[in-house]
């Protein structure tokens, strides 16, 4: 019985992690991490370093390796490769007459440009599926007459819908491009309504950021605060957590990590202990124990 009231307190602690629920509009895109590449690269003329092989390889004479070596190392897609290799042929031009990478991403990057830049990538397979599709949605959105943020490209949009003051307008845009729905949505809106109460939210953007963001003591209070300004958690679960400090027995936070380590027997001891000092478990069910 010991074990299963503990468990059940565990879910209120881990009602209270909420870090995670902290919304921000999502990227078009999110990048993995690159491979990890050892120095000196001899496919490259052994360059021993990041700055020694893009010398090298700006050198037109040298694209034919380079361009080997990174479609070979996972650096770009063959479909990307192919396409430098268009462009690094020379009289290849790209939407509104772009020849090189950063100038078609420059180009690209306008809003403006959309329906012209997604035709061209779309034809010469540079960018990946699901990406297309992404940027269809915002092509058929705008063509719908929904009006896109006003931050004009990618860059500058994700500054611009960090600011609290311009969350509703990316978070609406991005329901009528379907980018964000169903309980993202929901939760969305819930942070809007906070905000417009004049509730600050954390400087942080997406889980992972405001999962670190939150777990520095000095700034549990303040998400705590919009959390139960905005509905993530209850006036109860908040009161528990401000008796906690956001933290469960042994230090841990959250629902999952609570329970992975109150699950062990050797430390079922040490959750009673704290479960019983912050009231976690009812008196009458200590009575019966």
């Amino acid at each position: 019985m010991k074990r299963e009231l503990l468990l059940s307190a565990l879910v209120l602690i881990g009602g209270v992690a909420i870090a995670g629920v902290i919304l921000a509009v999502p990227a078009l895109a999110q990048e993995g991490s690159a491979p990890i590449i050892q120095f000196p690269v001899a496919e490259l003329g052994n360059c021993g370093s990041e700055g020694e092989c893009k010398t090298y390889c700006d050198n037109p004479a040298n694209v034919t390796a380079c361009l080997a070596f990174a479609e070979a190392n996972g650096l770009m897609s063959r479909e990307e490769a192919t396409t430098a290799r268009k462009f690094s042929q020379g009289g290849f031009k790209g939407p509104g007459g772009c020849t090189s990478k950063e100038s078609c991403e420059s180009y690209c990057d306008n809003v403006a440009h959309i329906n012209e830049c997604i035709a061209f990538a779309e034809a010469n397979g540079i960018i990946p599926p699901e990406e297309l599709a992404e940027a269809k949605q915002v092509q058929a959105a705008i063509t719908r007459g929904v009006k896109p943020p006003a931050c004009g490209n990618k860059r500058s949009c994700d500054t611009y819908c960090r600011a609290p003051a311009n969350m509703k307008e990316c978070i609406a845009f991005g329901e009528a491009a379907g980018f964000i729905k169903g309980r993202e949505l929901e939760d969305a809106k819930k942070m809007i309504a906070a905000i417009e109460k004049g509730v600050t939210p954390p400087p942080c953007g997406g889980k992972e950021e405001c999962d670190v963001y939150c777990a520095k003591e000095a700034n549990f209070p303040q998400c705590l605060a919009f959390g139960e300004a905005a509905g993530f958690i209850s006036a109860e679960e908040a009161a528990m957590a401000r008796k906690t400090g956001g933290k469960g027995p042994g230090g841990c936070r959250g629902k999952e990590e609570c329970e992975a380590l109150c699950q062990s027997p050797s430390n079922q001891e040490t959750c009673f202990a704290f479960a019983k000092e912050h009231g976690l478990i009812p008196a009458e069910d200590l009575q019966r124990m």
